[in-house]
């Protein structure tokens, strides 16, 4: 038998997880949501769409959920730039793991908020 999720997907979270960070995402329970690191690629991963502490519930946007979604700058990022994994679950406009998305507008400095656009 098959199934879907549908996003958000709500989940306890194994750390920490700040708002708007790119979060690693299983399909099972016993790993639980958590920030996501540079070396990581956007299979299974969505965005947290608020603060929760470790073991309290967060909700997950996954990157296939459609429209654009929040995301936290590693530094300056241009609008139309192609994102990267960066360190702590934040984005960058380079790097070694591309992330299939662009920066829907642009962040002038590490921790600035923006909107990021999968393709």
């Amino acid at each position: 038998m098959s199934s879907f999720t549908q996003s958000p997907v709500t989940a306890q979270g194994a750390t920490d997880i700040d708002e708007h960070r790119r979060v690693k995402l299983l399909p099972n329970e016993s790993s639980p949501p958590s920030i996501a690191h540079a070396s990581e690629t956007e299979v299974g991963f969505g965005h947290a769409q608020y603060f929760a502490q470790a073991g309290e519930a967060v909700a997950v946007k996954t990157h296939t959920h459609g429209g654009t979604m929040l995301g936290v700058a590693a530094g300056a990022i241009a609008r139309s730039a192609e994102l990267f994994a960066s360190a702590d679950g934040k984005f960058a406009d380079s790097g070694a793991v591309p992330l299939g998305a662009i920066a829907w507008t642009s962040a002038s400095a590490d921790g600035q908020v923006f909107e990021v656009m999968y393709l």
